[in-house]
């Protein structure tokens, strides 16, 4: 199962989510770990994919971070939070999120992935291409306990 929503919120992501769950018949989670994958949107699909690969050996939410630049002043004030969802048969064996962050949001990223961190599971933060100089202090990589 398939959801997108534009210009939305973490809490609004999170409801969508369960209730994704509940209409695949999969109300409750047996995710073992979140894995954070932060990219940019010429790698997004091949790092989505491999990372859903992956679910199926470790069940996790997946969730795609993918800092959105835009070139004009007009573009860059807009700030937006866009998602898709994916739950069920699309997912592997996991949730993923995909999340398009534009404008002010970029620099906020940790903020909008806290709230959709699976409870009481280990956080992997993974960059395929153009990690930080010190994952560890980056907003992102500091939410996980693995980078």
């Amino acid at each position: 199962m398939r959801t997108e929503l534009t210009d939305t919120t973490s809490s609004k992501i999170d409801r969508a989510l369960l209730a994704a769950r509940r209409a695949v018949g999969s109300p409750t989670m047996g995710l073992v770990l979140t894995l954070v994958v932060v990219t940019d949107e010429e790698n997004a699909y091949d790092a989505v994919r491999a990372a859903s690969e992956a679910s199926r050996e470790h069940p996790c939410r997946i969730i795609a971070v993918i800092k959105r630049t835009h070139r004009g002043p007009e573009r860059r004030r807009r700030t937006r939070l866009d998602a898709e969802l994916r739950v069920g048969s699309d997912a592997g064996s996991g949730e993923i999120v995909i999340l398009r962050l534009h404008g002010e949001l970029t620099t906020q990223a940790g903020s909008i992935v806290l709230p959709l961190l699976v409870p009481d599971a280990p956080v992997v933060a993974w960059w395929p291409a153009d990690a930080p100089a010190d994952p560890a202090r980056d907003d992102l990589g500091a939410l996980a306990q693995r980078r």
